[in-house]
Protein backbone atom coordinates (compact mmCIF):
# COMPACT_ATOMS: atom_id res chain seq x y z
CA UNK A 1 0.00 0.00 0.00
CA UNK A 2 2.94 2.64 0.34
CA UNK A 3 4.40 1.87 -3.12
CA UNK A 4 3.73 4.04 -6.22
CA UNK A 5 2.29 1.76 -9.20
CA UNK A 6 4.36 1.07 -12.03
CA UNK A 7 3.44 4.54 -13.80
CA UNK A 8 3.99 6.40 -10.61
CA UNK A 9 0.30 6.22 -10.02
CA UNK A 10 -1.17 5.38 -6.27
CA UNK A 11 -2.11 2.48 -5.08
CA UNK A 12 -5.40 2.05 -3.08
CA UNK A 13 -3.80 -1.60 -1.52
CA UNK A 14 -6.89 -3.33 -2.54
CA UNK A 15 -5.45 -5.21 -6.02
CA UNK A 16 -3.98 -8.23 -4.39
CA UNK A 17 -7.42 -8.86 -2.41
CA UNK A 18 -9.55 -8.74 -5.42
CA UNK A 19 -7.46 -11.36 -6.98
CA UNK A 20 -7.95 -13.53 -4.22
CA UNK A 21 -11.62 -13.16 -3.45
CA UNK A 22 -12.13 -13.53 -7.63
CA UNK A 23 -10.08 -16.98 -7.54
CA UNK A 24 -11.74 -18.15 -4.61
CA UNK A 25 -15.30 -17.38 -5.79
CA UNK A 26 -14.59 -20.10 -8.37
CA UNK A 27 -12.98 -22.36 -6.33
CA UNK A 28 -9.34 -22.08 -6.68
CA UNK A 29 -6.99 -20.76 -4.37
CA UNK A 30 -4.26 -17.80 -4.42
CA UNK A 31 -0.71 -18.41 -2.39
CA UNK A 32 2.17 -16.25 -1.85
CA UNK A 33 6.12 -16.57 -0.67
CA UNK A 34 8.90 -14.00 -0.25
CA UNK A 35 12.29 -14.64 1.33
CA UNK A 36 11.71 -10.75 2.74
CA UNK A 37 11.23 -7.12 2.29
CA UNK A 38 12.42 -5.61 -0.99
CA UNK A 39 13.39 -9.49 -1.94
CA UNK A 40 10.04 -9.73 -4.46
CA UNK A 41 7.48 -12.26 -4.39
CA UNK A 42 5.94 -15.31 -6.07
CA UNK A 43 2.06 -15.66 -6.52
CA UNK A 44 0.48 -18.76 -7.61
CA UNK A 45 -3.05 -19.91 -8.55
CA UNK A 46 -4.21 -23.08 -8.53
CA UNK A 47 -7.56 -24.30 -9.94
CA UNK A 48 -9.49 -27.36 -9.50
CA UNK A 49 -8.37 -30.08 -11.92
CA UNK A 50 -11.98 -31.00 -13.30
CA UNK A 51 -10.86 -34.62 -14.51
CA UNK A 52 -9.59 -35.56 -10.98
CA UNK A 53 -11.32 -33.00 -9.02
CA UNK A 54 -7.74 -32.02 -6.70
CA UNK A 55 -6.39 -28.84 -6.38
Amino acid sequence: MSRLGISNESSAGIGLYLCRQIIEKNNGRLTATSEGKNKGATFVISFRNILNNKI
